[in-house]
C-alpha cells in the first residue's frame, strides 16, 4: 500500500492488493481476531481500552516466499477512522492516505504469516459499531506482482461508552423489600 500509495484494505470505496499484485496459486484465506487483556476473543469493546489485533493469513497450497497485510478500523456509521493503532510490529507502519483513513501494514515481506498489533478503542458518548478491514497477501518474491495473492477479511464491534469513575453498572431483575412498612 505505501508504495503504491493505496489504500488496499477492500474498504468501502478502495480497492484490495490484489489492484497491483496478480493471481497466484496459494488459495490463501485471512482470519482476524480481537482479543481484550484477559487473552478472550470479543466483539464488544469499551471506550477508551487497548485490545490486542491479530491477522494472520494460511496458504491451502503451495509455499509462499513472503506474507503482507492492510488493515484499516472504520466506524460504519460515516466510514472513517476510528480508534487508533499501537504498538506496531516488526516490519509494520501506519500510512495516511489522501481522504484522511490512516492503514496499519506491511513495509516489508514477513516470513511469519501472522501479523499482530494494539488497538486503543475511541472514546465515545453513545454506542457505536466499527469494522476491522484487512487484506492479507502471500506473495512468491519474484519481484514483478505476478504469482501472488491474497484475501480479505472483515471483523466488526460494538463500541461502547465507558462508565464514569465510581458509578455501578444497572443490576436488573434484582428486588429489595424494606421491613416494616412504612420504615420509621
Amino acid at each position: 500500500g505505501t508504495i503504491a500509495n493505496t489504500e488496499a484494505a477492500g474498504t468501502p470505496g478502495a480497492t484490495t492488493c490484489m489492484n497491483c499484485h496478480l493471481g497466484g496459486t496459494f488459495n490463501p484465506t485471512t482470519t482476524i481476531d480481537i482479543k481484550n487483556s484477559a487473552g478472550t476473543s470479543v466483539t464488544t469493546v469499551q471506550s477508551d481500552s487497548v485490545y490486542d489485533v491479530s491477522v494472520t493469513i494460511v496458504a491451502a497450497s503451495g509455499t509462499p516466499g513472503a506474507y503482507g497485510f492492510q488493515a484499516i478500523f472504520l466506524e460504519n456509521q460515516n466510514n472513517t477512522n476510528i480508534g487508533t493503532f499501537q504498538n506496531l510490529g516488526t516490519g509494520q507502519t501506519t500510512k495516511t492516505f489522501a481522504n484522511g483513513r490512516v492503514a496499519v501494514e506491511h513495509n516489508t515481506p514477513s516470513t511469519s504469516n501472522s501479523f499482530s498489533f494494539k488497538w486503543k478503542a475511541p472514546n465515545v458518548a453513545t454506542a457505536t459499531t466499527a469494522t476491522l478491514y484487512a487484506f492479507a497477501m502471500a506473495v512468491n518474491l519474484n519481484s514483478n506482482g505476478t504469482g501472488d495473492i491474497g484475501d480479505g477479511h472483515t471483523y466488526q464491534v460494538t463500541v461502547q461508552p465507558s462508565l464514569p469513575s465510581g458509578i455501578a453498572q444497572t443490576v436488573s431483575g434484582v428486588e429489595m423489600t424494606l421491613f416494616p412498612n412504612p420504615v420509621v
